[in-house]
């Protein structure tokens, strides 16, 4: 007869463990999982003919089980308006609290992880140690994350938009960035917002440098309009591109109309991500598309 291991056992047994060397492991076991799985074209293509419509039903039944409606809009937008070719695999690097958890007498400790865009996978994750800040935790991070990843971009927010994280992006790792531009970066925010304050979207469209897209959800209308200039002006190291989104939300039937704008800057030439490829790893920073 099997029983299985009491609380007690359970706990006895992780206080025991290293909690880094265990969650580098399960990190990089996860990570490895989803490569297999996507590596497999020829037997993927075979099984996906066969189980969409499967799939497609399974997603209405599992609901109750936690599947948000926001996965079923997120798979019907990708059928409709599939992404543009040429999309960087990216990751997004971002701090969080871990609510409810404690280590020691701290409670919500901080961790800064490593989120698969598309995947939907933790490559890795790091503790901040008390009262200090994400910033030096990037490297080393990257360092265990990469090792199961098919990372080629690492987008940040405004936090990380330092000079040394940019260069041992593009020097030390040979990745593409893209970084938010803010107040901690005054001079080259300003330098970006003169680039981008010329011409129209319209003309920056028919100049391959803007890119507008529509989306409709959750009873409002989102309009996010991009465009880019080159950086050759900007003091920021190996920046390529300097972009500017402004973000409109309209709710349906309702009064008036939100804006954001949101400055950017990355090592990625105009060859490697265009406005529109911009605009998408800008997306998936706040709202990951495997949702």
């Amino acid at each position: 007869m099997h029983r299985a291991p009491s609380e007690r056992t359970l706990r006895r047994v992780l206080a025991g463990v290293d909690g880094d060397e265990l969650d580098r492991q399960t990190c990089r076991y996860l990570g490895g999982q989803a490569a297999i799985g996507e590596s497999g074209e020829g037997q993927a293509s075979e099984r996906c003919a066969e189980t969409a419509e499967i799939e497609d039903v399974a997603v209405h039944l599992w609901v109750g089980m936690g599947v948000e409606r926001e996965t079923r809009r997120a798979r019907q937008r990708a059928r409709q308006r599939p992404d543009p070719a040429g999309v960087l695999a990216g990751g997004a690097a971002d701090g969080k609290a871990l609510r409810g958890a404690r280590h020691g007498e701290e409670h919500g400790p901080q961790l800064l992880s490593l989120l698969h865009h598309t995947r939907g996978v933790v490559l890795g994750q790091r503790r901040i140690a008390d009262k200090t800040s994400e910033v030096p935790e990037l490297a080393p991070l990257l360092l265990d994350a990469l090792a199961c990843g098919d990372i080629a971009v690492v987008t940040v927010d405004a936090l990380h938009t330092v000079r040394e994280t940019a260069r041992h992006l593009s020097e030390d790792l040979g990745l593409y960035y893209v970084m938010i531009l803010k107040e901690n970066q005054l001079k080259a925010l300003a330098a970006a917002m003169l680039a981008l304050a010329g011409g129209t979207d319209a003309a920056h469209e028919r100049a391959a440098t803007g890119h507008t897209d529509l989306d409709k959800g959750h009873g409002r209308r989102e309009r996010r309009t991009i465009r880019t200039a080159a950086a050759d002006a900007i003091d920021f190291p190996h920046a390529a591109q300097v972009f500017r989104i402004v973000r409109q939300v309209a709710e349906i039937g309702g009064p008036g109309v939100s804006k954001e704008v949101a400055y950017g800057i990355t090592n990625a030439p105009p060859d490697v991500a265009g406005p529109a490829h911009l605009g998408i790893l800008y997306r998936v920073k706040t709202r990951p598309r495997w949702l």
